[in-house]
């Protein structure tokens, strides 16, 4: 996930990366209280940066940033997984009209 996400969201990326370097070095060890140990503070630090601090600054924004949150804070954003046909022929549909504006030619 660090490297995919490196390009667009670097702290996230880094947040990525400390747990998996600190999953490579405690969990070989096969120390039953560092495997829980890590477990805990992986998933609940991943749990606070990616959803618990995010929702916080969006019922609280700091007023001297452009979008009301820290630059170094980085949510998953919103989104939805469907199994019905109709919603993603109409995500697809969705998708061409937006991007198919970006590239309209405007008259000048």
């Amino acid at each position: 996930m660090f490297v995919v996400w490196s390009c667009t969201r670097t702290y996230a990326a880094l947040v990525f990366l400390l747990i998996s370097v600190s999953g490579s070095f405690l969990l070989p060890t096969g120390n039953p209280i560092l495997l829980l140990l890590w477990m805990t503070v992986t998933f609940g630090g991943g749990a606070a940066y990616f959803w618990f601090v995010p929702d916080h600054y969006q019922k609280n924004p700091l007023k001297d940033s452009a979008n009301g949150k820290p630059s170094w804070l980085q949510d998953i954003g919103d989104f939805s997984i469907s199994t019905d046909g109709n919603e993603i022929v109409n995500a697809i549909h969705e998708k061409i009209e937006t991007e198919g504006k970006r590239f309209k030619k405007e008259k000048v």
